[in-house]
């Protein structure tokens, strides 16, 4: 090979090395976001986790807080028909 080929083909690869770098690069970048995002997806399924549990609590302890309510009113209603 000439002296001009060797040199254009260093120049071709030394070109496809920072290509390489590049790419591996914007790879680590990419798998660091999606690591983050996945952590966040778990914090988030689990905020909704609680409140799904929170909402089962309240649904079965609705009957109660209703009638302790119902009676608190007619209790109020009845103080005032009396006063």
């Amino acid at each position: 090979m000439a002296e001009d080929e060797i040199a254009t083909v260093r120049q071709g690869l030394s070109l496809l090395k920072q290509d390489f770098e590049g790419e591996r690069i914007v790879s680590r970048h990419l798998l660091r976001k999606l690591n983050e995002m996945d952590d966040r997806l778990i914090g988030l399924a689990k905020s909704v986790d609680r409140i799904e549990e929170g909402m089962v609590l309240l649904r079965a302890d609705l009957p109660r807080i209703i009638a302790e309510v119902v009676g608190a009113v007619m209790r109020e209603d009845a103080a005032k028909r009396k006063g």
